[in-house]
């Protein structure tokens, strides 16, 4: 038994140092240790610097400048140092199975390429045999199979080019770190970064963790609540740290991603995908994506822009790839608005934007702009009369629409609409908008069409029929129902170019409507008073029923001057001329109505009244009744005075006109009257 022992002893003795003897001279497993990553994967591996071992604890092999190349070609990854546990019995046995407890790699550099052919430098393409010796040969290399139980890679430096398109990335790997690596087997990964693009500007700090498989079966990767942070600086401005948790799979045979749930936190703002992702030959985007905000105040501050909506909720189908991208079935809630519908953008120049969607309800007022005066959404500073382009020229030559909107309910300034349907062609040369809607208790329809190039020339031509007119201008002077038809042009693209030269004509009907004409009475009421005589227009109401009013508006020059509106109301005409200032939002018309000689009806005067002017001035605000613009204009009761002593001289024949006027003229112009009838 003692013998037994002894022996065992002394074997366990000639065994050790034969071990110490093979760890003292480590260069013996160089060449080992290449054919083992050349092996699993097709790399050549070059040891340049020195090989060492540790002893303890535990026992692991220390290289100094490694190389990693495609066989035949020039290194592309180069690192610093590297230490591998090593689970020395398979390596000293030289069996088939190596276990490489850890890998620790530190410091090095990795230059990734790809050519002006599209040829990478890191790819390893297999290449056939040549001869039986090259195939034995490979045979005895790929012996040694390895098992990584753990990974650790600190301080590496990587940079992508691409030749064709000249575009550079750089990323910095602070640490990765994983734990058993094997096939069909999860490990986990945790990892610190930096990415940057100097050429943009862009710099993004990323941090991950998660668990991950390589399943052998279908060379592919998954990925198990992977959960990203990614803080992101582009020039001067830092943005709101980027959360992500991604499940899914990389399939490398079809070189795509596959999203099981993919979920994107920006602030306030959520986005999540599924679907998949294809880096082949087309590479793109098949899937659904959802965005949804709750707080979109927060995301503004956030990002630093200015959101014009309250609530953002939006699911659609998304097909996308380099020439363009599918939103199908769009559904969302943006406020209290309902979205529907479908749209395509696609790429390259011009670009071609196709949308048909459909809104259950639209305010404009929920997204007017805010006054940087402070005078409130929607308003404008009186004072400023600021010049806007309403033709976004250089947008709508670069830009190629065709656009279906239809809104069951639009409400514009507090104006309510139904039905509303809007189409857009435009292809970079003509610009059309045809768009109709229900309301006002009538129809209204819009055509208009803009040449985008040479002059710049627009035509508006607008049909209403029936609108009630108190709905419409939300006045009360006048009443009825509105049908007409405008026919307009302009030359330009901005505001000021439409206020200087819009040119064109509306010819319009009211029907069954009511006139405010305390104006025309107050100015009666003086005349009755010189003349002592109460004339029948005292004795209309103050609002006055008709069956129908008639009259054109024609544009000569511009909004601001040189307008001329005629109107018929049975006996009683009305000529205004005047403008309107849009960005003030005042108007200004002079204003004369006449009675003709009628025989019936209720506007039925004297013949002393019938073929005399009697001139107003309609002065103000859009938002004032018509009963406060319009009032006598300085002068005019003088010379409606004169117009009606006229009258009166012609009646009476040989009566002298200073016996008249001093009967029926104030004693205090008395004079200015005889002045005016002296020859």
């Amino acid at each position: 038994m003692i013998r037994i022992l002894l022996v065992v002893l002394t074997l366990l003795a000639l065994t050790t140092g034969a071990v110490f003897f093979l760890l003292e001279n480590p260069d013996k497993f160089k060449a080992q240790i290449s054919q083992a990553v050349k092996a699993s994967a097709g790399y050549d591996v070059q040891i340049r610097g020195e090989l060492s071992w540790r002893y303890w604890p535990p026992i692991a092999i220390h290289v100094e400048h490694v190389e990693v190349a495609i066989p035949g070609e020039p290194f592309f990854a180069a690192f610093d140092s590297a230490e591998i546990d090593l689970d020395l019995i398979p390596l000293l046995t030289r069996q088939r199975a190596l276990n490489i407890k850890q890998i620790s790699l530190k410091g090095g550099e990795v230059n990734l390429v790809l050519d002006h052919q599209g040829i990478d430098n890191w790819t390893y393409r297999e290449v056939a045999p040549s001869s039986p010796d090259q195939t034995s040969s490979q045979a005895a290399e790929s012996e040694l199979i390895p098992t990584i139980e753990k990974l650790s890679i600190e301080d590496l430096h990587i940079t992508y080019t691409e030749q064709q398109s000249g575009s550079s990335y750089e990323v910095a790997i602070n640490a990765i770190h994983t734990t058993r690596l094997a096939a069909d087997s999860p490990f986990d990964l945790a990892a610190s970064l930096i990415f940057s693009d100097k050429l943009n500007g862009l710099m993004v700090a990323i941090n991950t963790t998660g668990q991950m498989q390589y399943h052998s079966a279908g060379d592919k990767f998954s990925f198990n609540n992977l959960v990203t942070t990614a803080d992101i600086q582009f020039g001067e401005q830092t943005y709101p740290e980027i959360n992500v948790s991604t499940d899914g799979e990389w399939r490398g045979p079809q070189r795509a991603i596959v999203l099981h749930r993919n979920d994107i936190r920006i602030s306030s703002l959520n986005i999540t995908t599924r679907g998949l992702i294809n880096l082949g030959a087309e590479p793109g985007f098949t899937g659904v994506v959802g965005v949804e905000s709750a707080d979109p105040a927060s995301l503004s501050t956030d990002l630093g822009i200015d959101l014009p909506f309250g609530m953002l909720q939006i699911e659609t189908e998304l097909a996308a790839t380099a020439a363009g991208i599918n939103f199908h079935s769009i559904n969302g809630i943006i406020d209290s608005t309902t979205i529907k519908g479908s749209a395509s953008v696609t790429t390259g120049t011009p670009t071609m934007l196709t949308a048909e969607v459909r809104l259950d309800q639209f305010d404009t007022n929920d997204y007017s702009s805010v006054d940087p005066t402070g005078s409130g959404p929607g308003t404008a500073s009186p004072s400023v009369a600021a010049d806007t382009e309403i033709i976004p020229l250089s947008l709508l030559q670069d830009t190629h629409l065709d656009l279906v909107i239809r809104i069951d309910k639009l409400t514009i300034d507090d104006k309510t609409l139904s039905a509303a349907k809007v189409k857009i062609n435009n292809d970079g040369k003509k610009f059309d908008l045809i768009a109709n809607a229900s309301g006002f208790k009538g129809k209204l329809v819009l055509s208009l069409g803009t040449e985008l190039h040479g002059p710049i020339n627009t035509d508006v031509q607008l049909s209403l029929d029936k609108l009630d007119v108190t709905q419409l201008g939300d006045l009360q002077g006048i009443t009825g129902a509105l049908s007409g038809y405008s026919n307009l042009q302009f030359e330009g693209s901005m505001l000021s170019h439409l206020s200087q030269n819009l040119t064109g004509k509306t010819v319009f009907t009211i029907e069954d409507g009511s006139l405010d004409v305390r104006p025309i009475k107050r100015m009666a009421g003086t005349i009755d008073r010189l003349r002592g005589k109460r004339s029948s227009i005292s004795e209309w109401p103050d609002i006055l029923p008709f069956k129908h009013m008639a009259g054109e508006h024609v544009f000569n020059n511009g909004l601001e001057t040189g307008q001329v509106l005629n109107a018929e109301l049975e006996n009683l005409t009305f000529t205004a001329i005047g403008g309107i200032n849009l960005a003030r939002e005042t108007l200004k018309y002079d204003i004369t109505a006449m009675f003709k000689k009628a025989t019936e009806g209720q506007l039925k005067v004297s013949d002393q009244l019938v073929g005399i002017r009697w001139p107003m001035v309609c002065r103000g605000s859009f938002s004032d009744e018509p009963s406060d613009l319009c009032f006598g204009r300085e002068g005019a009761i003088n010379a409606l005075i004169t117009e009606v002593v006229k009258q009166d001289i012609k009646r009476r024949g040989n009566q002298e006109p200073d016996k008249l006027i001093q009967d029926k003229v104030p004693e205090q112009i008395q004079d200015l009257f005889k002045n005016l009838f002296k020859k």
